[in-house]
């Protein structure tokens, strides 16, 4: 007849700073906080809160290591200043040429994830947004449509304002509606009646 040995309980790991330790073992060594307050024998909520604690008082400072880790500093303080929902910072082009097409092809990226059925896009016009022409992936839409927001404009010059909204329309096969109302008007009396309409 064989015996087994009785297994010796496990006792918690200590350590002469616990608040470090455990932001050691999450932040370095990659355990859970479900492993953590195992190995520690604390809950899982203490395990939360302690790693909170560490980033709010600056014992844990993150540093993302990437090329574009400024694109998105700049993004979130644009997002935060004014209340976009969503920011999109571009690098400098190599020329001022090429500033359009770099624009241009962030907004066509932007306009490929964001546009999806039943959405209806409101758009502008302008070179930058003539540039985006080129770079949008074809695809077909349903219920959705794209509204030309430059109103009726009596002058325009290489770039017509409302083509933009047809194109895009074209790339995903959905109707474009043109706004017949001015752009500008004289008082804020007729914009409010306008827009009421």
């Amino acid at each position: 007849m064989t015996t087994e040995k009785p297994r010796q309980a496990r006792l918690p790991m200590v350590s002469s700073d616990l608040t470090v330790k455990t932001a050691w073992l999450y932040y370095v060594e990659g355990f859970t906080q479900e492993q953590i307050a195992e190995k520690l024998d604390v809950s899982r909520v203490k395990v939360m809160r302690t790693l909170a604690s560490c980033t709010a008082e600056g014992i844990v400072v993150t540093m993302i290591n990437a090329p574009t880790a400024g694109q998105v500093a700049l993004e979130r303080e644009l997002e935060k200043r004014w209340g976009l929902n969503a920011a999109v910072v571009i690098p400098t082009p190599s020329g001022h040429d090429h500033l359009e097409k770099a624009i241009g092809h962030a907004v066509a990226a932007y306009l490929g994830e964001q546009m999806q059925d039943g959405m209806t896009l409101a758009i502008g016009g302008g070179a930058t947004l003539h540039a985006s022409l080129g770079f949008l992936a074809r695809r077909q839409l349903k219920r959705a449509c794209v509204v030309a927001l430059v109103g009726s404009l009596p002058h325009s010059q290489w770039i017509n304002p409302s083509i933009v909204a047809a194109k895009v329309a074209d790339v995903f096969e959905v109707d474009s509606y043109q706004i017949t109302a001015p752009v500008t008007v004289d008082n804020s009396s007729l914009r409010d009646l306008l827009w009421a309409q």
